[in-house]
C-alpha cells in the first residue's frame, strides 16, 4: 500500500512495504546528507519529483541503501556541485562530483552548479541518462566512442 508524502527534516519521502523513497527536499541546508533510515524503515530509492527539491543545494550525499535513482532527478538543483555516493554502495558511485552507476557505464547526472566549462566523459561509459547535462554550464562535452546511448 503506498502512503501519502510525509517530512523528515526537510526532506520529503514516500513509503511503500516498509520501505522509503526520497522524493524531494525543502530544507534550506546547503549540504544534505540522506539518510539510510527514517524512523526505522530504510531508504532505497530517490524519486524523480523535481520540483521538491531545494534549488539551494550545493551538495548531497547518498547512502549505501539507495538502490534505484531516477534519471532525471536533481535536475532543478542549480546550485548543486557536487554528488557523493557512500563508497559501500552496491548500485551507484560518483566520480569527481558526477553521480554515475556503480561500473560507471551509465552517467546519470553531471551537477548544474559545477563551474567548469568542459567535460570529458569517461571511456567506461556506454550511456548518458536524460537529463544528465541540464542547464550545466558546459560549454564543451567530449565524447567517447563508447558512448552508444543518449
Amino acid at each position: 500500500m503506498c502512503n501519502k508524502i510525509k517530512e523528515f527534516n526537510g526532506i520529503k519521502y514516500r513509503e511503500d512495504n516498509n520501505e522509503i523513497t526520497i522524493t524531494g527536499y525543502l530544507g534550506m541546508d546547503e549540504n544534505l546528507n540522506i539518510p539510510s533510515e527514517i524512523d526505522g524503515k530504510k531508504v532505497i530509492g530517490i524519486e524523480d519529483k523535481t520540483a521538491a527539491w531545494s534549488s539551494a543545494l550545493k551538495s548531497i550525499t547518498i547512502p549505501d541503501t539507495v538502490i534505484k535513482i531516477e534519471g532525471g532527478v536533481l535536475k532543478n538543483c542549480k546550485d548543486l556541485v557536487s554528488i557523493k555516493v557512500d563508497e559501500n554502495n552496491k548500485n551507484y558511485a560518483d566520480k569527481d562530483g558526477v553521480l554515475f552507476t556503480k561500473d560507471e557505464k551509465v552517467l546519470i547526472k553531471y551537477p548544474k552548479g559545477k563551474m567548469e566549462k568542459g567535460y570529458v566523459i569517461p571511456d567506461t561509459v556506454t550511456r548518458i541518462e536524460d537529463w544528465a547535462f541540464y542547464d550545466s554550464n558546459l560549454m564543451l562535452i567530449e565524447n567517447s566512442d563508447k558512448v552508444t546511448e543518449i
